[in-house]
């Protein structure tokens, strides 16, 4: 004979059941993908770069002044020697303008980063990462007038930012950088903002697999 207690306790163990198994298919129908394909990275981005005012674009005539904060373009290359630890090169290209004779004038300049950097990624969820990087590379100013020294130096960077990634072989990126030039008589002290989307390729399936919590994030 079924003792009275143990019918409720069945129920309550079958819909515990059931609604387990609903949980897990839909989270099996929902879940992101749970690796991120391709140990290179070639992407492109939109950098916004703001300069230090101390360092204007020198003038013949005396009048130096300041090159006016501009959106660009640009083009990045990585290599992931695991999920967390890659290498990648970025260029960027920026035209802007800067003026002399009080305004009287205004003249074209194209600035150029290119850039050699390490980055760390950090993940926070299946789709979401934090990065930080450092690195160096040089910095190239160029005057488009002839009564007007062109200029550069080496640079220094470092920076952070988020990535999300959209799919097994893409992503896209925001990231803020402080871009360090050598110059004379003291540095310069510049600020990179970029925008950019990336597609991943090279190795299969697998290889990106998002580090899990037991193991250090490694």
């Amino acid at each position: 004979m079924t003792h009275p207690l143990a019918r409720p306790w069945r129920t309550a163990l079958a819909l515990a059941a059931c609604l387990l198994g609903s949980t897990s298919l839909r989270a099996e129908t929902t879940a992101p993908p749970p690796s991120y394909d391709g140990k290179m990275e070639l992407g492109v981005f939109i950098p916004f770069s703001i300069y230090d005012s101390d360092f204007p674009v020198r003038d013949l005539m005396g009048e130096d002044d300041e090159i006016r904060n501009a959106f660009g373009r640009g083009i990045e290359l990585a290599y992931n020697f695991s999920p967390s630890h890659a290498i990648e090169t970025n260029n960027s290209w920026i035209d802007s303008d800067s003026e002399d004779r009080r305004g009287d004038n205004h003249f074209s300049i194209r600035t150029r980063y290119n850039l050699l950097t390490y980055r760390f990624t950090f993940y926070c969820t299946p789709r979401w990462a934090g990065f930080v990087m450092a690195g160096a590379g040089a910095f190239r100013a160029r005057a488009m007038e002839e009564d007007h020294v062109s200029f550069g130096g080496r640079v220094l960077t470092a920076g952070a930012g988020v990535r999300l990634y959209t799919s097994h072989r893409s992503s896209m990126f925001l990231m803020v950088e402080g871009a360090r030039v050598n110059l004379f008589p003291t540095d310069a002290n510049n600020i990179v903002i970029a925008w950019g989307i990336t597609s991943h390729f090279g190795k299969g399936p697998g290889q990106f697999e998002p580090p899990s919590k037991t193991d250090g994030g490694e």
